[in-house]
């Protein structure tokens, strides 16, 4: 899928992951800021990567998230670019079998996937796909982030009932 449709699918997801994500982006202010700044709420700016994946991914893959860690055309990649810190957060989903909501997600700090990729890479359960253009993405297992600091911010399984 090019890159135009991917990211009509994927924006379709975006008022809902934007709804998920105000808990965690929004604080109350404390009482001095509140009298005497007149600010009711502070929105924290955060840099967040948003992925979804189709339904049949969740069924193979629930547990894992996976970054571009190569392009068929030598540009900087997903991978390369969350390493550099370009990014605070990342939010993954997996939509729906009717690709009309979101099954389930996870909310991963970036700093601390950074800081277990630097500590614990050997524990830590990953793999390389590689595709047949020479692009490739790399694949992280999120069980296996044991310990602090903690991986995961947050995560939602749709309950069905």
């Amino acid at each position: 899928m090019d890159y135009v449709k991917q990211r009509e699918w994927s924006d379709q997801f975006l008022p809902q992951i934007k709804k998920i994500l105000a808990p965690y982006t929004i604080e109350t202010a404390d009482f001095d800021t509140d009298t005497y700044c007149a600010t009711d709420l502070i929105a924290n700016p955060k840099h967040i990567a948003v992925r979804m994946r189709r339904y049949e991914h969740y069924l193979k893959h629930g547990n894992c998230f996976v970054m571009r860690s190569r392009t068929k055309t030598g540009n900087k990649t997903e991978l390369q670019k969350i390493i550099d810190g370009l990014a605070d957060w990342m939010f993954y989903g997996f939509a729906t079998e009717d690709e009309k909501d979101i099954v389930d997600w996870f909310l991963i700090d970036l700093r601390s996937w950074r800081s277990h990729m630097i500590r614990n890479k050997k524990n830590i359960k990953y793999g390389e796909i590689k595709n047949d253009d020479g692009s490739a993405f790399v694949w992280f297992d999120i069980l296996s982030f044991e310990g602090e600091p903690k991986l995961l911010i947050s995560r939602k399984i749709l309950d069905k009932n």
